[in-house]
């Protein structure tokens, strides 16, 4: 198993094979999470996948949140346009 050392200014060197593997190159962005006392090391990639897949786990199948968000607009809309003709008549 591969080990980090932190310097005297708090960095660490990610072994070289690793980042490789990952696609990682100077001036990638790392988000840090904490969890259970550790420290996890995830790309933003990484971690919107990971999200997506925890929300795709909760939707039941068929469900569209896609289409879901579309109704809930499109009915805001018409309630705007309505609410923009009853402010627009003279009284």
């Amino acid at each position: 198993m591969p080990t980090c050392t932190i310097d005297n200014q708090g960095r660490i060197m990610i072994p070289s094979n690793w980042r490789r593997q990952q696609g990682l190159r100077a001036g990638t962005e790392l988000l840090v999470l904490e969890e259970d006392g550790r420290l996890i090391l995830q790309t933003r990639e990484q971690a919107v996948r990971e999200a997506q897949e925890i929300v795709r786990k909760s939707i039941k199948p068929g469900r569209s949140l896609v289409d879901e968000l579309l109704r809930e607009r499109r009915a805001e809309v018409a309630r705007e346009m309505k609410n923009a003709g009853r402010r627009s008549r003279p009284h």
